[in-house]
């Protein structure tokens, strides 16, 4: 069982809170795999355009390569809203969207 001794020190529970608690772990958790997919010498990426039930056109992206362990592994690698910085799914968008969440920054 899993002990969570300093919890006391998260006593921010409102809603933005959290929100904003998992947008960092998922900021860590990306740039981890982003670096990790730096030093691989080979990987594959999977990416598809899906639109969601708010007919919001949503890019999904995920990736593998070989573990230490000489097993594939496939890890989710993220999911962006395509039009949130351009008018138009067309090539040149997604393939900005991709070089973006490629290059990972740490920012808070």
């Amino acid at each position: 069982m899993l002990r969570l001794e300093k919890m006391k020190h998260f006593q921010h529970r409102s809603a933005g809170s959290t929100i904003e608690i998992f947008l960092t772990l998922s900021k860590v958790l990306k740039l981890r795999e982003v670096e990790a997919l730096k030093k691989s010498k080979a990987f594959g990426l999977l990416v598809d355009e899906v639109t969601d039930i708010a007919v919001q056109e949503q890019l999904i992206a995920f990736v593998q390569d070989v573990g230490d362990e000489g097993h594939p592994l496939v890890k989710f690698l993220f999911i962006d809203d395509v039009l949130e910085q351009s008018s138009s799914v067309n090539a040149k968008t997604i393939a900005k969207c991709i070089q973006d969440n490629l290059t990972v920054n740490l920012t808070f």
